[in-house]
């Protein structure tokens, strides 16, 4: 049992559709900087960068907290430190970039998948297809957790119920 992080930049197609490639990776390339770090600080693990998204993986509890918290808590500095780094790029005329963030926690299967040739180390099931889900419904700035996420960090953060949504493959 671990959870999951989605992070992905909200409108990026129509951020990027007149920018030059150059300028495109360089911004991904600044955003994944930015928030990598923020991943590491509170023990999560960067499983992968698809696109403009990051999934990542925390897999354990610290004594900083559990891996719900721990993940709760890298979303929420997620969205400060681009609220700082948007502030920064607004003042260099660079695009301005939101995120939508979903968080859930269940069971999944850690391992190697891939071929003979190459693999990746990763998490797989249904679970890491519903914390995508949850994130495909935030909206810019904003992250949504999981009944089950939000069990495990209950009394410790502030958070409301939204819903219910139709969750494509899962139902409300």
């Amino acid at each position: 049992e671990i959870t999951m992080l989605f992070a992905d930049i909200r409108g990026y197609s129509t951020l990027t559709k007149d920018m030059d490639p150059t300028t495109a990776v360089r911004m991904l390339n600044d955003f994944f900087t930015t928030i990598t770090p923020v991943i590491n600080a509170h023990h999560g693990i960067v499983d992968k960068y698809v696109g403009d998204e990051l999934v990542a993986l925390f897999t354990k509890s610290t004594s900083k907290g559990s891996s719900e918290y721990l993940a709760v808590e890298a979303a929420l500095a997620i969205q400060n430190e681009l609220q700082r780094i948007n502030h920064e790029w607004e003042l260099t005329g660079r695009p301005k970039i939101h995120v939508g963030i979903g968080i859930h926690t269940g069971e999944v299967v850690l391992g190697q998948i891939g071929s003979f040739d190459r693999k990746d180390y990763t998490a797989i099931g249904a679970n890491m297809n519903f914390a995508a889900r949850l994130q495909a419904l935030a909206g810019p700035g904003e992250t949504i957790i999981s009944e089950e996420t939000y069990t495990g960090v209950t009394g410790q953060i502030m958070a409301r119920r939204v819903g219910p949504f139709d969750v494509k493959g899962f139902g409300d």
